[in-house]
């Protein structure tokens, strides 16, 4: 597969004609090079064994996490619902990844900027200390607060050995479906149009 490389002419957005015909249909002219990169060894898929143990630690993490909430909280049955709350929560992720893989190649400055936000979020999100202790004027920003369902429902089932209200399990499931459904059409139709713009 051999690689060709477009000189694109002065004061012509490649990004901006590329949106211009996206509702005709026309696609980028160069999605060759799309192929070709797909095809690229240094871009080829994970292997399995490569998955597992990029995976390690995490899946080390949750036993540990389990085993500890056995030993200090007792068994219940509420711990069948921690590998459902993190196939949502990977679902959510993937969502957010993929738009914001689309943004970083406009926004270079968004990777940075991520930074600073989660943060942010990490602070507005009350893993240390109870939501009661949040002044009303700022329960809104909790509200908003994605990582919060989360967070809420790790902490009844593991800490406090109950099942979370339906509300929270509710948002986490809406939340994450809708999250990947989105990001998953937008990145399909646009990913052609982003690359040829990088």
């Amino acid at each position: 597969c051999q690689m060709r490389h477009r000189v694109r002419a002065p004061g012509r957005d490649p990004l901006a004609q590329s949106l211009a015909r996206l509702p005709t249909g026309d696609l980028p002219r160069d999605a060759r090079r799309w192929r070709c990169a797909k095809s690229a060894p240094h871009n080829r898929p994970a292997r399995r064994h490569e998955l597992l143990l990029q995976s390690f630690p995490a899946i080390v993490g949750l036993l540990c996490t389990i085993v500890g909430a056995v030993i200090f909280v007792g068994l219940s049955p509420a711990l069948l619902l921690v590998p459902v709350i993190l196939v949502f929560q990977i679902i959510f992720t993937c969502g957010v990844v993929w738009l914001l893989s689309l943004v970083t190649l406009v926004v270079r400055d968004v990777q940075h900027i991520l930074q600073y936000l989660m943060f942010v979020l990490l602070i507005v999100t009350p893993i240390g200390y109870d939501r009661e202790l949040i002044p009303p004027v700022l329960q809104w920003v909790v509200y908003f607060n994605p990582l919060y369902y989360f967070v809420a429902a790790y902490q009844d089932v593991l800490v406090f050995g109950r099942w979370p209200s339906g509300l929270i399990v509710g948002v986490i499931a809406v939340g994450s479906v809708a999250s990947f459904v989105v990001a998953y059409r937008v990145f399909r139709n646009v990913k052609q149009i982003f690359f040829d713009y990088a």
